[in-house]
């Protein structure tokens, strides 16, 4: 409440510093308490140190500061007149006048509205600034997704070349291995069925492979070796050497060999006599049908092998019992 003493304070302020007199005072000489209250808060905000005001009276003090420019009619300044685009001569030399017209916005008052129609203007201001940040919000948040869902398009329209691209190679290698089709279906089926059997004969030949070198190994295993046999070769005097008896598997065109081998060396054998003899041949050189081989077998005689039969031994031994007696 504004007691009688703030009523003299006021009076007395009005008439030292206020630039209007007459400003908050009716015709009869009664204060408007809104316009008292608010020069009143204004001259107490002015005695208050500046560290002082709360923000409270500040936002008050703003509010009212904002309701009184917007309360100016922006047409004329607040005026009530704005020109009228003629101008009139008063006299000689003299400079024209600009003649005025009132101002039609505010209708000559310089003053669009009271003050509560003001802030309401600023709250209304306020939400809409609160409605724009929201919608700025939102608008950003578009953007970004606007941003991505371009990005997965133009993903997309990549894999759909790319998909095309492949959907013709697919067809181009099917017809380049004889088969025509117009879908990319039959044709993908078709090249996945060459691929599965290239797999099983890419399998196949990995086994073959593996026999051939297990083959290999067996027969350059069977070369490394040599294959011996016992034959009995009896001689007597004036006649050529033969074979009597054989221990061991050899076939007729080797036996032959072994008999050319023996009357090649006859003096050798008539030198060792009759008796057993180990005949060897290394498997390379030999005639082998199992594995292939043609050519003729080379047998040599192992003279150091030899040994006599047993029945020459017991007609030296009469032998020399005659020759005593």
């Amino acid at each position: 409440m504004i007691n009688d003493k703030m009523r003299e304070e006021y009076e007395a302020w009005v008439l030292s510093e206020f630039p209007n007199q007459h400003m908050g005072q009716f015709a009869d000489g009664e204060y408007h308490s809104t316009t008292l209250q608010y020069c009143w808060m204004a001259w107490q905000a002015a005695r208050i140190p500046s560290g002082v005001i709360t923000a409270t009276a500040w936002r008050v003090i703003d509010a009212k500061r904002m309701a009184s420019r917007l309360l100016c009619c922006t047409m004329c300044g607040g005026q009530g007149e704005v020109y009228s685009g003629r101008t009139s001569y008063e006299g000689y030399n003299q400079p024209p006048e600009p003649i005025m017209d009132k101002c039609g916005e505010c209708d000559g008052a310089g003053v669009l509205g009271d003050e509560q129609e003001c802030l309401s203007i600023l709250d209304e201001l306020e939400q809409v600034k609160a409605e724009n940040a929201g919608l700025k919000t939102g608008y950003e948040a578009y953007e970004r997704v606007n941003a991505e869902l371009t990005q997965r398009i133009a993903n997309l329209e990549l894999c759909q070349t790319a998909s095309l691209g492949v959907s013709g190679i697919i067809k181009s290698a099917a017809s380049e291995l004889g088969f025509n089709a117009a879908g990319e279906d039959s044709a993908l089926d078709y090249l996945i069925g060459l691929a599965r059997k290239a797999g099983a004969l890419r399998a196949e030949c990995e086994a073959l492979r593996d026999d051939l070198e297990q083959n290999q190994y067996d027969v350059n295993a069977w070369r490394s070796s040599e294959e011996s046999v016992w034959i009995e070769v009896f001689n007597s005097e004036g006649d050529d050497p033969f074979i009597s008896a054989i221990s061991g598997q050899i076939t007729v065109d080797q036996l032959a060999l072994i008999q050319a081998e023996i009357l090649e060396y006859r003096e050798d054998y008539f030198e060792k006599g009759s008796g057993l003899y180990i005949f060897r041949c290394t498997h390379y050189q030999a005639h082998h049908d199992n594995v292939g081989m043609t050519e003729p077998a080379h047998w040599e005689t192992d003279f150091e092998s030899h040994s006599p039969f047993p029945w020459e031994e017991d007609v030296v031994a009469m032998s020399k019992e005659q020759s005593h007696d």
